[in-house]
């Protein structure tokens, strides 16, 4: 099959675009200029390129030119004020609507488990049926931006190209894991920083059990579907951090800060900025690291006979 990966140069997209070329697929990626060097590119050897990105109607267009699946895990930062549809709302709804008049096959669109919030409570079994974050907890940016996009994507018509969604946990691999910051040395020791008590269940999943699912649905899928990539096994955000320090073979100790202390301006502002990375807003990074909630992978073992191997080569070094 003709395949369409958006997202290419991030952490994902580059994954499953490995994973669908292992396969046999052809691949057509839509890149931006800025986002990866010519020699990288250049280094999968046969893969097509078109430049630019999924907001522009001709790029997009011609992007889907013999398309038979397209492959969206495309998704720009966007500020907390963002003006509303942002860029990758409009983009989205956009690569859809052109997808089907192009012909396309196969929607595949990558989520988050964002879509239900980042409570702490384990009451409840999330799955794919459970419902949508409300009030505060759909006010961040990123959660109210997958909300509104699988909101407008269930309400298209979807009987001649299947709309299969993925609500990912949160994903790492051997250089992003679940440390906030990065790794600080003194002396003999190794630090992980993270936020909370650390006694908190994190569904981290590896990013290459994220694509391997993903290339699944590629194969196997047919109908419109939305399921949910979480571990087989949940470990506390203290055990996540040893064990990734184990897999990279140093002692990593994890320590944790209070809420309270991120939440005093004064800090350290260079060095809260370099904690909270690109998103900028301190009460969204606290809810992503001391949110606690149960989910389930039951549905996407059922439908692709799906395994998540690498993620369980993590959990087993506890």
């Amino acid at each position: 099959m003709k395949i369409l990966i958006t997202g290419f140069s991030g952490f994902v997209g580059n994954q499953v675009a490995k994973a669908l070329k292992a396969q046999g697929h052809s691949l057509r990626i839509l890149l931006n200029k800025h986002t990866i060097t010519r020699r990288e590119y250049k280094a999968w050897g046969d893969i097509e390129i078109v430049w630019g990105t999924f907001h522009k109607p001709e790029i997009v267009q011609k992007a889907l030119e013999g398309i038979d699946v397209v492959v969206h895990s495309g998704w720009s930062f966007s500020p907390p004020n963002v003006v509303r549809p942002t860029v990758n709302e409009q983009g989205t709804r956009l690569l859809f609507e052109e997808s089907v008049k192009a012909g396309v096959k196969k929607f595949i669109f990558l989520s988050s488990i964002a879509v239900y919030g980042m409570q702490s409570q384990r009451e409840e079994t999330i799955s794919e049926q459970s419902a949508f974050a409300t009030g505060e907890q759909a006010d961040f940016i990123y959660a109210a931006e997958k909300i509104s996009t699988e909101r407008w994507l269930q309400e298209q018509d979807t009987s001649k190209m299947p709309l299969i969604m993925y609500r990912p946990g949160p994903i790492f691999d051997e250089n992003k894991g679940p440390i906030k910051g990065g790794i600080i040395k003194l002396g003999p020791w190794h630090i992980g920083l993270n936020i909370g008590t650390g006694k908190n269940q994190i569904p981290y999943v590896h990013v290459k059990d994220v694509a391997n699912a993903i290339a699944l649905g590629v194969e196997n899928l047919n109908t419109s579907t939305t399921l949910n990539i979480v571990p087989s096994e949940e470990l506390t955000l203290k055990n996540w951090i040893r064990v990734w320090g184990r897999f990279k073979g140093i002692n990593l100790h994890p320590v944790l800060l209070p809420t309270s202390l991120m939440k005093v301006v004064n800090v350290g502002v260079k060095f809260l900025k370099k904690m909270l990375g690109k998103s900028g807003d301190i009460q969204y990074v606290i809810a992503t690291s001391t949110c606690d909630m149960l989910y389930t992978n039951e549905k996407l073992k059922q439908e692709l006979a799906w395994n998540d191997d690498v993620t369980l080569r993590y959990t087993k070094l506890i």
